[in-house]
């Protein structure tokens, strides 16, 4: 109970524990633009895309700005952070690299290797956002029950429970909608190299289309190793020599003149 400067604690049964309501507020109070393994589900490119300078893999997060936050991949590596660059920017770039790329016999052979790769990765995904999901549910579901008897027992004013009421309700609905999603994607092994074999047709539209997971998949699946980048020469590094064949058989395909097949 807290009344100006005066803080005492209070005889009714807690809600949730002291530790948890300190762990939240802690969590609350040092958000900053630090980068975090959850972001991730905004910024498909992130572990895809590298530093052209020292080689590792940008990381992303949001940027404070003036009057709003921004999304942007950058470079955390100390003594280096050669690269800073809007989100918006960098994956426009590389929707125009995927508009250049032509399916060859090689890399559509290449398919059912990288794909396993990326079920294996898709499945352990699934599995540990289900059950990270599945404890949160049952921890406000455990909430609501708390709420109910403290409002029964009158330890709480109604006001205080319907507030209460109206936000858990909102939050069961989010995460039980997330839980639906995870189960949406489970399908098959035969039906992601289907996608992947489609996708290989039209990466541009495969890319607009998907979701988030579905983006990193693609990116992934198409760029096993990787892409380094810089603002000189974006994604035109001499060691991105994927990127070299797959100019080169653009080029070729616009010159009307033919190349062996899986350059």
């Amino acid at each position: 109970m807290v009344s100006g400067e005066l803080r005492a604690r209070g005889t009714h049964e807690a809600i949730i524990s002291e530790d948890l309501y300190n762990a939240v507020q802690v969590g609350v109070k040092t958000k900053s633009g630090a980068p975090h393994k959850k972001l991730s589900e905004d910024f498909p490119l992130r572990g895809v895309i590298q530093c052209a300078t020292c080689g590792k893999p940008l990381t992303a997060g949001w940027a404070r700005g003036r009057n709003k936050r921004y999304p942007h991949y950058w470079c955390w590596t100390t003594g280096c952070r050669r690269v800073n660059i809007r989100r918006e920017i960098l994956e426009k770039q590389f929707v125009s690299l995927l508009s250049r790329m032509r399916p060859t016999a090689q890399l559509l052979a290449e398919l059912p290797t990288r794909i396993a790769a990326q079920w294996k990765e898709r499945k352990e995904r699934i599995a540990n956002d289900t059950k990270r999901l599945s404890r949160r549910l049952a921890d406000q579901k455990a909430l609501n029950q708390k709420a109910v008897v403290a409002r029964l027992n009158e330890e709480i004013t109604i006001e205080d429970y319907e507030e209460f009421k109206q936000s858990n309700t909102g939050t069961i609905s989010d995460i039980q909608a997330e839980i639906n999603a995870l189960e949406s994607e489970r399908g098959t092994m035969d039906s992601m190299l289907e996608q992947a074999e489609a996708q290989a047709v039209d990466l541009v539209g495969a890319w607009e289309r998907g979701n988030v997971n579905q983006r990193q998949e693609l990116a992934k699946a198409f760029f096993p190793d990787g892409l380094v980048y810089s603002h000189e020469l974006r994604f035109f590094e001499p060691a991105n020599t994927v990127i070299t064949e797959m100019t080169m058989r653009f080029l070729e395909s616009m010159l009307g003149v033919g190349v062996p097949d899986g350059i």
